[in-house]
This record gives structure tokens, C-alpha cells and sequence, in this order.
């Protein structure tokens, strides 16, 4: 699911419906910063590294209760991406001379991400899930980018049909 239509609604049909779901908690939402001050601390450690691909991760799965939902999270620290989001965050601030916890909380949380599933799985599975879908939102981008494809508004199932057969 992606990470725009997380919300108290959408989780809680997607639970009660036992549909299962996987979507990042995006850093700005209150839930990644409790998430992660309450469980982030030990994240770096030698018994939560594994490898996905060629990339070096830590990983610490949690079973949460959100929004009266049982849910399962995983905290995952890229140590591929810290290096560019760490750069990314010292680009922005480069002309703060001010130190303050905005700019040491952005460190902090610079390569971790959170996923969020209804479903107790293996994280040899949810990765390449999780991926697999940035790979197909990547396809559409450069398919509207490109290709001029304009995004599909059918107000009804039978005219999202005759749109996809065309």
C-alpha cells in the first residue's frame, strides 16, 4: 500500500477484511517517531544485521497494537542509504549555524525506515515485496512522465474497465 494512503480508516478495513498489507510509515507521521524512540535504539546491533541483495541492513521486527489493530513492524536501518540521506541532510542544513534537535533528530533517523504489515512474515519475504512495489511505482512514473499516460478516473468499476480496455 503505498505510504499516502495510510490512515486510521484504511487500516482498520484492511484488517478487519484480513487483507494483508505492507506500507511504509513515512518519517513525518508521529507513529514513525514513537516507533522509533521506543524501539530504534538497539537497531544497530550485530544480531539484527542480514543482507538483502548486495545491500547490508539491520532489521528488528515488533508486534504492535495501532489504532486497536494487531500489527506487526519492521525498523530497518540501509546502510547503503544512510550515506546519501546523511548527505542529503547536511545540504539542507548546510547554512544553519544553529545546532538543534530538529537537525540532530534528521541524523539520527537519516537510513532508518519502518514497515508496517497485518501479517507476521520472514524478512527474506517483505523485502523483496517492498521493493517489488517501488519497482512497479517507478514503472508508472516513467510511464506518465514519458508516455503521457494520464491517471485513470472512473468513478464506477464498469468505467475503469472500458478505460483499461481501450
Amino acid at each position: 500500500m503505498d505510504a499516502g494512503y495510510y490512515s486510521l480508516n484504511n487500516l482498520t478495513q484492511l484488517t478487519t477484511n484480513n487483507i494483508f498489507f505492507i506500507t511504509l510509515v513515512t518519517k513525518k507521521r508521529k507513529e514513525f517517531k514513537s516507533l522509533n524512540d521506543e524501539h530504534g535504539s538497539d537497531l544497530e546491533h550485530g544480531s539484527n544485521s542480514i543482507t538483502y541483495r548486495d545491500r547490508a541492513l539491520c532489521c528488528k521486527k515488533v508486534l504492535i497494537f495501532l489504532f486497536s489493530n494487531e500489527l506487526y513492524v519492521y525498523l530497518l536501518l540501509d546502510f547503503q542509504k544512510e550515506y546519501k540521506d546523511e548527505l542529503n541532510c547536511s545540504c539542507k542544513y548546510k547554512n544553519n549555524t544553529d545546532k538543534n534537535s530538529k537537525i540532530d533528530y534528521d541524523f539520527l533517523i537519516a537510513e532508518k525506515f519502518i514497515l508496517l504489515l497485518s501479517n507476521l512474515y520472514n524478512i527474506n519475504e517483505i523485502l523483496p515485496l517492498y521493493y517489488t512495489r517501488q519497482t512497479i511505482e517507478r514503472v508508472f512514473d516513467i510511464s506518465k512522465i514519458y508516455g503521457g499516460l494520464l491517471p485513470l478516473r472512473g468513478h464506477s468499476e464498469e468505467t475503469l474497465r472500458v478505460i483499461l480496455l481501450i
